[in-house]
């Protein structure tokens, strides 16, 4: 969709798969740490990316800023990466480029937490559960230069 192309970078490679288990985690639930133990559990040298895909919208905002705080904890002694799917103006800190809530489609977010502020940006829109997508940029290396 649109006239931008895949982007072109190539996709790391993938060192380590750690699962957490089948029953969902409560991401805000300080009682359930789960999901941080399996970001420590990645090797030395690795990034962790904690991964959501429309898992957010049933939780109030508080939980979702909750949310964020522990992706903050779990990169106080490393960079944690995030990737959201997730409804517009769902996911916090990940820009929904003046689009509306409800309006139909989602936004891919990737978000960089490295002890200091995230860096957060919009990397494309979905429609249909990810049966399109939209990118907004070529790769992710013109947004960071």
């Amino acid at each position: 969709m649109g006239d931008r192309p895949v982007p072109t970078r190539a996709v790391p490679e993938v060192v380590a798969r750690v699962g957490i288990d089948l029953d969902p985690v409560d991401v805000t639930d300080a009682d359930d740490a789960r999901w941080l133990r399996a970001c420590v559990r990645v090797p030395e040298g690795a990034l962790p990316v904690v991964t959501t895909t429309w898992a957010l919208s049933p939780f109030p905002l508080e939980d979702r800023l909750r949310f964020l705080h522990r992706l903050r904890e779990a990169a106080a002694g490393r960079a944690v990466a995030w990737v959201s799917v997730e409804g517009v103006g769902v996911a916090p800190t990940i820009p929904t480029l003046g689009d509306r809530r409800a309006s139909g489609h989602s936004i891919i977010g990737l978000a960089v937490f490295d002890r200091s502020a995230p860096r957060a940006q919009a990397i494309g829109r979905c429609w249909s559960r990810g049966r399109l997508l939209a990118w907004l940029v070529d790769s992710w290396s013109e947004q960071r230069s």
